[in-house]
């Protein structure tokens, strides 16, 4: 109990020194000052200041005082940062939490992570309450968080309530959708896939489309296309049963020719379905989010991928929600990660992608 309470007197000293904008070599406050600021013990204090000491940020002067060394130092082991998230067991939010959490630890950081568990099914799944996630509210008044990243987004009230206490909050999901946030932005990754869609003649392209994204990405994906893309819907993330039914229920001269995934979990799902169905010649191209992490594998033949490497893109959620835990300011503003788009293949790398495709179908006894 009292190392955790020397932990947040010395959060509380970095805020002090940051929200003071004192410089290197400005004197701070007695030991008494801080004492009854924080409602503390002079020992504690004492503690706090010795830790800092140690890490670079204070300069201890017998009998004369304490003075900031780097108010911007790195080293110090005071920023603890809260990650939100919904509990999930799907390899997407564990590679990106394990990402966060091992960015952060180099820091010298330490996470907290608060989950939201058995969300009820809404309308609007991508905005969170503050209140949905246990211990999170108590820990933003007591002052132990000194930033947030959520995997999400918080609703507006909540934003309100973390802007009040003054903690950095920062959303990093596949959309932009707070002012501050990194995202690696689906409707842009969308954008660039109907581009690719013209160059490759599709005359047929198909959306999987899932609940929480279909009011951002659905009515783009249509625009995108003229109006002539396919939109099937599909119940979850990692489940495709319910897609495959909406396609097979097609008529076959109606059914999609290249279809669209934004998660590579669901087109593993789908795909690996549909080749057990349908005679290879006649299974749909596919085009892909993938995750470099995940190193899935596809039954697909010539897919297209946008390649996302996730702990990129969690070092620079955690390199830009940093920058601002140490000024203090709350403004992040909208920071974009962009998803690498593979090369187009010749007419000689198709066949020889074809042929492997092939083999690799005989081996595993899947109908050619």
């Amino acid at each position: 109990m009292a190392e955790q309470k020397t932990e947040q007197v010395k959060r509380m000293i970095v805020r002090y020194i940051r929200e003071k904008q004192l410089k290197s070599g400005e004197r701070l406050p007695s030991q008494d000052f801080f004492r009854r600021q924080f409602s503390c013990g002079t020992t504690t204090v004492r503690a706090a200041i010795d830790e800092l000491k140690n890490d670079g940020v204070l300069d201890v002067r017998d009998k004369i005082g304490v003075f900031v060394i780097d108010p911007n130092a790195d080293g110090h082991a005071a920023s603890v940062i809260g990650i939100c998230a919904i509990y999930s067991d799907t390899p997407y939010y564990c590679c990106l939490l394990c990402a966060l959490q091992s960015h952060l630890n180099r820091l010298g950081c330490m996470a907290h992570l608060f989950f939201r568990y058995k969300p009820e099914p809404r309308d609007d799944m991508l905005y969170h309450d503050v209140s949905d996630y246990p211990g999170l509210a108590r820990s933003v008044e007591g002052k132990i968080l000194d930033g947030i990243i959520h995997l999400d987004d918080f609703n507006d009230r909540s934003l309100r309530f973390l802007a009040k206490a003054g903690i950095p909050t920062l959303s990093a999901c596949g959309l932009p959708l707070s002012e501050n946030s990194v995202s690696y932005d689906l409707s842009d990754i969308l954008r660039r896939m109907c581009v690719r869609l013209k160059k490759m003649n599709v005359k047929r392209p198909a959306l999987v489309s899932v609940k929480a994204t279909e009011n951002h990405i659905d009515p783009l994906f249509l625009e995108c296309t003229g109006g002539k893309g396919i939109i099937l819907s599909n119940d979850a993330f990692t489940n495709g049963n319910l897609f495959v039914k909406k396609y097979m229920a097609l008529p076959e001269e109606k059914r999609p020719d290249l279809i669209l995934y934004l998660d590579d979990i669901l087109a593993q799902s789908i795909t690996s379905q549909l080749v057990f169905l349908l005679p290879h010649e006649k299974l749909p191209g596919a085009m892909i989010l993938r995750s470099r992490q995940l190193r899935s594998t596809f039954a697909v033949q010539n897919p297209v991928f946008f390649n996302m490497d996730l702990d990129s893109f969690a070092g620079l959620v955690v390199s830009t929600l940093m920058k601002n835990v140490k000024t203090g300011n709350i403004r992040i503003g909208r920071v974009r990660y962009r998803p690498e788009e593979e090369p187009e293949l010749s007419l000689k790398d198709e066949q020889q992608n074809r042929m492997e495709t092939q083999t690799k179908c005989r081996r595993g006894g899947i109908r050619p």
